[in-house]
């Protein structure tokens, strides 16, 4: 197609990964904090599990990092 990248075309994604960093350009990312994520998922099934007369929707925003390489 004889597109650039990033002269023509900017690249990002969401989670980082190894492969990431071995691309020619490097992609830029926006890291999300899957460990966080994770413990507050499990926490929520729980709390679900035990008490289902009290089970409310809850919003819980964590915030990523973006991680600047050189497909920007």
């Amino acid at each position: 197609m004889g597109i650039k990248i990033p002269e023509d075309i900017s690249v990002i994604s969401f989670d980082d990964h190894d492969s990431f960093k071995l691309h020619t350009p490097t992609i830029s990312v926006i890291e999300q904090p899957i460990e966080d994520i994770a413990v507050k998922s499990i926490q929520l099934l729980m709390s679900q599990m035990t008490d289902m007369e009290k089970f409310e929707v809850e919003k819980s925003l964590k915030k990523g990092k973006l991680i600047i390489r050189e497909s920007v």
